[in-house]
């Protein structure tokens, strides 16, 4: 089981995200747990999760959680692109590649990678 956190300002408009994702994970028979919480709830529910994801409205904490967790889990933002139209979909193939590229690949997720990987993004339209 593959794990995702979403963390934004308050759970409240990343659940319907996490919702989006978790439809897509059962349409692909993929065995996900995935849901949000509050930014502040982070550091309590970290060894539970084996992705973190960031809402955009939480930016500003990427820094401090990348450089806190980015050693241990990856951690990266949801672009604003796919948060605003609610994309569960292509969120979760985001989150399955950087779960692949961090456990299966050992490769650490670096600070600005997230900004490259969705300009190159090839599951981008």
């Amino acid at each position: 089981m593959i794990k995702i956190l979403l963390a934004c300002n308050a759970g409240m408009s990343t659940s319907l995200l996490a919702e989006m994702m978790n439809q897509s994970a059962k349409k692909e028979g993929l065995d996900c747990k995935i849901w949000c919480i509050d930014r502040e709830k982070v550091d309590s529910q970290i060894e539970e999760c084996d992705v973190l994801l960031l809402g955009p409205q939480i930016r500003q904490s990427y820094k401090r959680l990348w450089t806190k967790y980015g050693e241990t889990i990856p951690v990266a933002m949801i672009s604003s692109t796919d948060y605003g139209h609610l994309d569960g979909e292509h969120v979760l193939q985001y989150a399955l590649s950087l779960y692949k590229k961090f456990y299966e690949q050992k490769k650490r997720i670096g600070f600005q990678d997230w900004r490259e990987e969705r300009k190159e993004d090839p599951c981008r339209k």
